[in-house]
C-alpha cells in the first residue's frame, strides 16, 4: 500500500507541474517576440552609416588610396605641324645657243660654281675668219658714207646716195654684231652661283640650237614648301619664322616668303614658302622635312598619357583629387605631343592628378592621396622663336616657366635654387684645367641625353664622341651665344660643350 501510495502522490505532482507549465507557455513565448522585435528596432532606429559611426581615421583606412602629383600650368607655343617637301632656290638648264662641237668641258658633275664660270665650250669653226671678213665690209662701208657726206656738201650726190650709203653701214654694223654673239655663244656659262647638278654632253659631242648642255641648281637659300589647311591660313603671315627638321634629322629654322592667296582646287589648302638659309651647302634639295609653325601660346600642362582616360559620355580627361580628398574629372584638349608625355588644356593653374588608381575611382569618391614620389615627367623646354631673331639664330628651347616640379629622383626642382647639376657632369665641371683632356664615356652619354633632350639630334645614346654630338653640342653653343633667354641646362651645357670641344 505505501508503494502504490507513493506512486499515486507522484503523479498527481507531475500533473499539477504540467498544468502550471502549459498555463506560463504562452506568456514566455509573448516575452520572447517582444525581445526580438526590440532587438530590430534599436538597429533601425540608428540610421547613421557605417562609415559616420566608425573613427574619423577608421573611415580614412576604408577609402581607396590613389597616387597624386601636383601640376602647375605653363605657357606652351601651339605649333602647326605638316609634312613639307624641300627644293632648290632656283634651278637654270643651259642649252645651246648656236650650234658647234664640244671642245671643252673645264667642269666635272657636282662642282660649285661661281656665277661665270665656264660649264662647256664649242668650237669657234669659221667664226673668226667671218668676223674679220665682216670687220672689213664695215671699213669700207664707212669709207663710202665719208666720201658721200664730203660730197654732198657741194650738192655732188644726191640725199637718196647719202642715204643709201649710211643703211649699208648700219648693215655691215649688224653683221659684226651677229658674229661676235655667234663666237661668245659658243662658251656656256653659269647664270648663277650654284651646283653643276648635270652633264648631259659629252667631249666631241655635236649639239644643235636649243639642245641640253647642263643643269645648274642653287640650293642657298632653301625653298621648303608646304600646304597649310584653309582652316590655319589666317594663322600664317609673312616674314614668320618657323622650325623645320628635315628628314637627316637637321634642325634648322626659315622665314615664311610666300603665301598663296588661292588655295588650291581640289585639296582646299594653300601652298605655303618657308626659306631656310644654306649658307654651308649642307642640306640637299628634294627630300622631305616637318614644319612646324608657331601660332600663339596657350596655357597648359605636362602629363602622361597613361593617366588620360574617358569619362562614362566618352570625352578625353584626367582625373584629380579636390582640397576635400573627393575625386574631380577634368576634359582636356590635347596641345602637343612630346616623346614622354603630351600638352594638355583645360585644367587648372594648379591641381592634384591621380598618377595610379584613377581606374578604381569615379567621379565624386573620397579618396586616400598618396603623394607620388616620382612625379610627372619631366616637361621639356617648349620650342619657340623670338619675333626679333634671324633665322639662323633663332632660339628653338623656350625659358621655363617659374614653378616648382616634383623629378622622376623625388627631388624638388625651384627657379630660386640652381639646378641639380648630374654627378657626371660635375665631374666634368670640377675636374682640374691641367688634366688630360678625355671625357669619360658616361660623361658623353650624359650629354648626349641632354642634347637629345633638348631637340639636337645625336641618334643612340651610346657614350661615343662622334662627327654627330660634335656637330650637336656645336650647335648648341651658337644657340646659346646667341640667345637672350637660354632654357635652365644651356649653361650647365655650355660648360660641357666647352669642356668637351674647347680641349681637344
Amino acid at each position: 500500500m505505501t508503494d502504490e501510495l507513493r506512486s499515486m502522490q507522484k503523479e498527481e505532482a507531475a500533473g499539477r507541474d504540467g498544468q502550471q507549465k502549459r498555463q506560463w507557455a504562452p506568456w514566455i513565448a509573448v516575452g520572447a517576440a517582444i525581445a526580438v522585435v526590440g532587438w530590430m528596432a534599436s538597429g533601425l532606429l540608428d540610421d547613421a552609416p557605417v562609415e559616420q559611426r566608425a573613427s574619423p581615421k577608421a573611415a580614412a583606412q576604408h577609402a581607396v588610396a590613389v597616387q597624386v602629383t601636383d601640376s602647375e600650368v605653363r605657357q606652351v607655343t601651339r605649333f602647326i605641324v605638316s609634312q613639307a617637301e624641300v627644293g632648290p632656290n632656283r634651278t637654270a638648264i643651259l642649252r645651246a645657243e648656236t650650234s658647234g662641237q664640244v671642245v671643252a668641258l673645264p667642269q666635272n658633275r657636282g662642282a660649285h660654281l661661281a656665277a661665270g664660270d665656264l660649264v662647256v665650250q664649242l668650237d669657234l669653226g669659221d667664226r673668226l675668219a667671218r668676223l674679220a671678213q665682216a670687220e672689213a665690209v664695215l671699213v669700207q662701208r664707212q669709207r663710202d658714207y665719208s666720201a658721200a657726206r664730203k660730197l654732198m656738201k657741194n650738192n655732188n650726190v644726191t640725199e637718196a646716195r647719202l642715204a643709201e650709203n649710211f643703211a649699208q653701214v648700219q648693215a655691215a654694223e649688224a653683221a659684226v654684231q651677229q658674229i661676235r654673239e655667234e663666237i661668245a655663244d659658243t662658251k656656256i656659262v653659269a647664270p648663277f652661283e650654284g651646283a653643276l647638278n648635270q652633264l648631259s654632253v659629252e667631249l666631241g659631242e655635236a649639239v644643235a640650237i636649243g639642245g641640253e648642255l647642263a643643269r645648274v641648281v642653287d640650293n642657298d637659300p632653301l625653298k621648303v614648301r608646304v600646304q597649310i589647311p584653309q582652316q590655319k591660313i589666317s594663322d600664317i603671315r609673312l616674314g614668320q619664322q618657323a622650325t623645320i627638321r628635315f628628314i637627316s634629322g637637321a634642325n634648322r629654322s626659315g622665314i615664311v616668303s610666300f603665301v598663296s592667296t588661292i588655295a588650291d582646287r581640289e585639296t582646299r589648302t594653300f601652298p605655303v614658302e618657308i626659306e631656310v638659309p644654306n649658307s654651308d651647302h649642307s642640306l640637299p634639295s628634294g627630300t622631305s622635312a616637318e614644319v612646324r609653325l608657331p601660332t600663339g601660346k596657350v596655357p597648359a600642362h605636362f602629363v602622361s598619357p597613361a593617366i588620360m582616360a574617358l569619362n562614362t559620355a566618352g570625352v578625353l580627361g584626367v582625373k584629380a583629387v579636390d582640397s576635400e580628398d573627393r575625386v574631380e574629372f577634368f576634359s582636356v584638349d590635347v596641345v602637343r605631343a612630346e616623346t614622354d608625355g603630351v600638352w594638355v588644356s583645360g585644367l587648372p593653374d594648379r591641381v592634384r592628378l591621380i598618377t595610379l588608381g584613377q581606374g578604381f575611382v569615379n567621379e565624386g569618391a573620397k579618396v586616400r592621396p598618396v603623394e607620388d614620389t616620382a612625379g610627372t615627367p619631366d616637361a621639356p623646354p617648349a620650342p619657340t622663336i623670338s619675333e626679333t631673331q634671324q633665322p639662323d639664330e633663332a632660339n628653338p628651347f623656350e625659358k621655363p616657366a617659374d614653378n616648382s616640379r616634383t623629378s622622376k629622383d623625388g627631388s624638388q626642382t625651384t627657379p630660386s635654387a640652381p639646378m641639380k647639376v648630374p654627378a657626371t657632369l660635375a665631374h666634368v665641371e670640377q675636374r682640374d684645367q691641367a688634366e688630360p683632356a678625355t671625357p669619360l664615356p658616361k660623361t658623353i652619354a650624359e650629354a648626349q641625353r641632354q642634347l637629345n633632350r633638348l631637340g639636337y639630334d645625336v641618334g643612340e645614346v651610346d657614350g661615343i664622341l662622334g662627327e654627330r654630338t660634335r656637330s650637336a653640342l656645336e650647335e648648341f653653343r651658337r644657340h646659346i651665344n646667341t640667345a637672350s633667354t637660354p632654357a635652365a641646362p644651356d649653361d650647365l651645357l655650355q660648360r660641357l660643350a666647352s669642356t668637351i670641344l674647347d680641349r681637344e
